[in-house]
């Protein structure tokens, strides 16, 4: 525990920041290459009917989803960035709590609460059609789209005592058929392997092995010991582990579906009561990217006052820069392109990958 007490005023002694790429020409080699410019954007979102609630991610390059609030149910819209329209596409007659956009962008999902203790989910296709929709007894939920098919999801609902049930849906045909995993947070590899971290309830502790779980063989096998977290962007997952010999410090490790090793590196993290600040991230998966949110040395997150670098590291590459110095640590999540980002709590500004420029999406 002593580690997790280090005093800041020790960070001169811990680890360095990654470097800035100080010639020009070569950072401008690396960033996202496209024509987007925020100046020709038609920004901020006017909201004419209901409240703003949150951006919920992008439909396409160029075009938002975002939630408004009514007084009886909410809303959810398209909104054009380059025109400046807005499309109703889903009319909710229940508050809407997520909105989850499937990773081919056919589909969206809703999950509307229409009681404490109830779920109700719309799968819905990009037109605004509804498809079909499911309630599910639940105070909690957690959903995990199938990169790898794209009418599959992993649906998991959580009790008030955090007892869950797991559940497979098929879009096609509307079924919801019940899976015995042994976790609830897995991750897809493949089309019908999972990863998930395997907590032992009766022994606490920061570290769990991962398993591989074949949901139609139902057959579960150690990979990897002694992990953090765990998470995955399609044809690569990602595990986060801390060195044993230095617990300052962060591993980031990325595997290809095979299991094979093919990109690590290692930052400063920052220390909670109970474990580690894990800093928002976001796979850009046509540049092979993986961009994140990264403290400039190891001490605790509650103290911690010095912002955070925006840094870029490339799978494929091995290369890794610093994008912007100074960042708050915020949810990102970027476009298809990897040109563009959506930042903060609510999704309420847009980042220029380019241009660096950050301007508000909607009006407070």
């Amino acid at each position: 525990m002593g580690l997790f007490m280090l005093a800041a005023c020790e960070k001169n002694l811990l680890a360095e920041p990654i470097p800035y790429l100080t010639q020009e020409r070569e950072l401008q080699k690396k960033l996202p290459s496209g024509d987007s410019n925020v100046e020709e954007f038609v920004l901020p979102i006017q909201v004419n009917n209901g409240d703003f609630y949150t951006v919920s991610g992008w439909l396409d390059d160029h075009t938002l989803l975002y939630i408004s609030e009514l007084s009886h149910g909410s809303n959810v819209y398209a909104y054009d960035l380059t025109v400046g329209s807005s499309k109703l596409l889903y009319e909710s007659n229940h508050p809407i709590i997520s909105l989850e956009i499937s990773p081919s962008k056919e589909y969206f999902l809703v999950h509307s609460s229409p009681a404490s203790n109830k779920a109700n989910i719309a799968f819905v296709n990009n037109q605004g059609e509804e498809l079909f929709s499911k309630e599910i007894v639940s105070a909690e939920i957690e959903f995990r789209w199938n990169q790898f098919n794209k009418d599959s999801v992993l649906v998991t609902s959580f009790k008030e005592d955090w007892t869950f049930n797991t559940f497979l849906v098929n879009i096609s045909d509307g079924s919801l058929t019940q899976v015995e995993i042994p976790q609830p947070f897995a991750y897809w590899i493949d089309e019908s392997s999972l990863v998930y971290l395997d907590w032992d309830e009766d022994a606490p502790s920061l570290f769990a092995s991962l398993e591989l779980f074949n949901i139609r063989e139902g057959s579960r096998k150690k990979i990897l010991p002694n992990l953090f977290q765990v998470d995955s962007f399609g044809e690569h997952f990602l595990t986060i582990s801390v060195q044993e010999e230095n617990q300052e410090k962060a591993t980031y490790t990325f595997y290809s579906d095979s299991l094979e090793e093919i990109y690590s590196f290692t930052i400063p993290h920052l220390s909670r009561f109970s474990d580690w600040l894990i800093p928002y991230y976001d796979y850009l998966p046509n540049k092979d990217t993986f961009i994140t949110f990264q403290p400039l040395y190891y001490t605790e997150a509650d103290i911690y006052e010095d912002g955070f670098q925006l840094a870029l590291h490339n799978v494929k590459s091995n290369e890794e820069f610093v994008l912007l110095e100074g960042m708050q640590n915020e949810p990102i999540s970027c476009s298809p392109n990897g040109e563009l980002c959506l930042y903060g709590y609510y999704f309420e500004k847009l980042l220029n990958l380019e241009t660096k420029e950050i301007i508000p999406i909607v009006t407070t």
